[in-house]
Order: C-alpha cells, then structure tokens, then sequence
C-alpha cells in the first residue's frame, strides 16, 4: 500500500540533486511537494534549499506556512520518527533564515537552547561567529585561538592569513608531497592575478548560502586545476555573508549547473597571466598524468 503520507525514494532523490544541481532540486522537491503537501519533514528540507539558493524571503514565507499547517496535524504529533527529523530541519532552516538576514542574537539564542542539534565543532563555531558579530569577542581573544583559522577571520579579517591558507592548494606545495591534496590549482593558473579580477564579482547575486554565515562563487577558467587528480575548469571561492572577506579558494568538480562567473576572457592576454616557470610546469605535468 502506498504511504499518502511521503515517499522516501522521491524524496532522496531530489536530495541528491541538492549540491550539485540546486535548481532541478528545487523543480524535484515543488513536485514532491504537490502530491505529499503535510510531509513536513520534507518541506522544512525545502526551506533549507530555497535559502541555498539565496530565494530568502520564499524561504521565510514557506517556514512561516509550516509552522501554522504543521501545528495541529496529528500525524506529525504522534510519528516520532518523522516528527524529530523535522523539528532538526525546522531548526536549520530558521537558523538559515536569521542568518541571511544577520540577525546575529537571535541565532545565538536559539542555538543556546538547541545545543543538542549540533556537534561540537559546529556549534563552537556558530556560538563564537556570533558572538564576535556581536562584539562580545575581541582581537586579543581570537589569538588564543592561534588554530582556528575560520575563527580567527570572524574577528579580524586578514587577506594575507586568506592567501596563506590556500597555499595546500598550490601546485608547489604538493608537486613533492607523497600524499597531494585532493584539490590542486595548476602551476599556471594565476592565483594573484584570479583573486584581483574575482573581486569585481563579489558580493554579487551568482552565489549560494549553503551555510549560516558563508556565501559560496563559482567561476569558470578552463584547465584551472585538478580534483582527485581530474583536470577541472571550475574553481569555487568561499566568502564571509555579504562581504569580499575571503575564507577559502579551491577546484572544484560537478559545478557546470551551478551559478558561476566565466573567466576564461582573462586568456585573451596570456602573456600577462604567466606566473610560474616552464619546468615547474613539466614536473607538475610529469607528477599528475593529465587525464
């Protein structure tokens, strides 16, 4: 007999789509959602997709419609099971809301209350990041925190500690290591030359909010690097919400249905782009087969 209620295999199908297809998702989840409409588990899943995609004031319209529909349905009352799922996704997806909006107390408060929700590292994350939005942590804090990198940017932004940090993703930090990283910008691509030009381009609306605090751009320039070895012509850059603060800058793969930016008119003057020497470029080549 057919749930009424939901579908499972539907559903996790459109959850597949989420990361690297958001906008099919989104089609997926809407024809979900018109045959099991008091899935609510789903539908707070689907306010989390809608401020992935930056679509906030649909996302709080559909949380404020759960909240009211959801009240007095008595199969979520008595269905443990689908009822905890939903008041995690419910959280979430508020969370997402205040957080696209910087309302930065709020969050905190409700975090507070719903510890339980997270793991530790995610919620010492998301208490401190609003705790320095609010003033309560202060530069000479930060430094005690002399590991936490994303921690100590919250507080006091430093380009050079961003450029720094993507140096595990340069091509000569890992032509000699016997365990590479997974993401590896090629021993051409002009990192100085990409960050001065990707600043035109953000803040921008070309962006997804897969988090609390984080804005995440795509841009596309051909043969930029390498993921698990395979030569990709995407790279993805991490920014603090609503600011040109950079967190992080990799190559990333499966981003061609994503918003990105394309790049590849910097080629036009490739004499301008060159940074680095031929023969680092062939020990690269000879390292990582091109494939």
């Amino acid at each position: 007999m057919q749930n009424k209620y939901f579908n499972v295999a539907e559903f996790q199908y459109a959850i597949k789509l989420l990361e690297i297809d958001p906008y099919e998702a989104k089609e997926r989840f809407e024809n979900y959602l018109k045959k099991y409409p008091t899935d609510y588990y789903a539908r707070a899943y689907y306010v989390i997709l809608l401020t992935r995609i930056c679509m906030f004031e649909e996302a709080e319209k559909e949380f404020d419609a759960i909240i009211k529909e959801s009240h007095n349905d008595s199969f979520y009352a008595y269905n443990a099971n689908r009822l905890r799922g939903f008041k995690y996704n419910l959280c979430i997806a508020k969370l997402k809301i205040l957080g696209a909006k910087e309302k930065y107390d709020e969050i905190w408060q409700i975090s507070q209350n719903h510890k339980d929700l997270f793991d530790e590292t995610d919620y010492n994350y998301l208490s401190y990041y609003c705790r320095s939005k609010l003033g309560l942590i202060d530069k000479e804090d930060a430094k005690m925190n002399k590991d936490a990198y994303r921690f100590n940017q919250s507080v006091d932004y430093s380009e050079e500690a961003f450029r720094d940090h993507i140096k595990k993703h340069e091509a000569d930090q890992n032509i000699d290591l016997d365990i590479p990283n997974e993401t590896i910008f090629s021993p051409d691509f002009p990192i100085d030359k990409i960050i001065n030009e990707i600043k035109k381009y953000i803040p921008s609306d070309k962006r997804l909010f897969p988090g609390f605090f984080d804005d995440i751009y795509h841009f596309k320039f051909d043969n930029c690097g390498r993921v698990n070895n395979h030569l990709t012509n995407y790279f993805t850059v991490v920014c603090f919400h609503n600011t040109t603060n950079f967190i992080t800058m990799y190559p990333g793969a499966d981003c061609q249905k994503l918003p990105y930016v394309d790049l590849n008119y910097l080629k036009e003057n490739k004499d301008e782009l060159k940074e680095n020497r031929p023969s680092q470029i062939d020990k690269f080549n000879r390292r990582f087969n091109r494939k």
